[in-house]
């Protein structure tokens, strides 16, 4: 991947005034910042940008139809609310950032289980709510890779690189992660491990292709699975999109080199909303995950400190 213009950056901490143990996300809500971070205090914490203090923690963890089991995605629907997918109990939960600031507790304001698609969605492995009718998700490539469902109707569309190459289905090793720009209409999905990217625009209950960037990688057939091999370079492990354009987190290390830490990233890359390489952006120390906000111009960050390894949150001024 070539970029014409290469800015460094550098890391300024928040001096947050407790540790995150495993965030899994962040999420930016003006002067909020939202941390999924599950430990005894609860599965969410809002950090306040202006006092660098933690308001409130909260989420249960179980099986009702406002907890949270393990495994879940955060998407951003706009800027006082957030969807949870939760993978293992196959439902959405929808919060607003006010109510929770207000009642200082994580009661999701509503949720809706994956089994509104019916016996057609059977493929459909996680979904995400579009709009208020329109929900868009992940399928096998026997059906087709993405499942849009808007009122009662199941559309399959797309297939995954290798369909035409493996005699098995090649939906795990591209898998992965959606983000859902209401405002703008845009769908933006990357793959587990980075192997590729792609913009989409939703059109009404049609997905429409905007651009792709592949990137090389191998991989082996095992039982009923494809499994990546550990020479492959992790890509893109996160994303954000803007008005301007997409921010991509970029690793390029490997398993085989860096067995504890490919999924960390030095680099984070800016394109434009048709695919064009704008800026390489490069960090001075490693992240996992990031949360961009456009107003004041900054990226917060999860960051491994340096010296003690760490856990710390923080951010970049582009």
């Amino acid at each position: 991947m070539v970029f014409d213009q290469h800015i460094d950056l550098t890391f300024e901490s928040l001096e947050a005034d407790d540790l995150f143990f495993k965030p899994l996300c962040i999420e930016a809500f003006d002067s909020l910042l939202l941390v999924c971070d599950p430990t005894e205090q609860g599965l969410y914490a809002l950090y306040n940008l202006n006092t660098n203090k933690i308001v409130c923690k909260g989420g249960i963890k179980g099986s009702g139809p406002n907890d949270l089991i393990a495994t879940c995605i955060v998407d951003k629907i706009n800027n006082d609310c957030f969807q949870v997918v939760d993978v293992s109990n196959r439902k959405i939960l929808f919060f607003n950032v006010t109510n929770i600031m207000k009642t200082k507790d994580f009661v999701p304001y509503d949720n809706i289980p994956f089994n509104l698609v019916g016996d057609a969605g059977k493929a459909m492995q996680v979904l995400y709510q579009a709009d208020d009718s329109v929900y868009v998700g992940l399928g096998t490539t026997d059906e087709g890779k993405y499942l849009v469902y808007n009122r009662d109707t199941c559309k399959y569309w797309g297939t995954y690189p290798e369909k035409e190459k493996v005699q098995i289905d090649p939906y795990w090793v591209h898998q992965g992660v959606c983000h859902i720009d209401r405002e703008r209409k845009l769908i933006l999905y990357h793959s587990p491990f980075g192997l590729y990217y792609e913009l989409l625009s939703l059109d009404g209950d049609k997905l429409i292709p905007l651009f792709t960037e592949f990137f090389s990688h191998s991989y082996r057939e095992a039982g009923n699975e494809c499994i990546i091999t550990d020479e492959t370079s992790c890509g893109i492990n996160h994303a954000e999109i803007t008005k301007d354009g997409v921010f991509l987190l970029f690793s390029g290390r490997t398993m085989k080199d860096s067995p504890k830490m490919f999924f960390y990233c030095r680099k984070i890359l800016f394109v434009g909303l048709n695919g064009e390489h704008k800026i390489e952006y490069q960090l001075d120390r490693d992240i996992a995950m990031m949360a961009i906000d456009e107003s004041r111009r900054k990226i917060y960050v999860i960051s491994v400190n340096p010296e003690t390894f760490e856990l710390e949150l923080g951010f970049y001024k582009y």
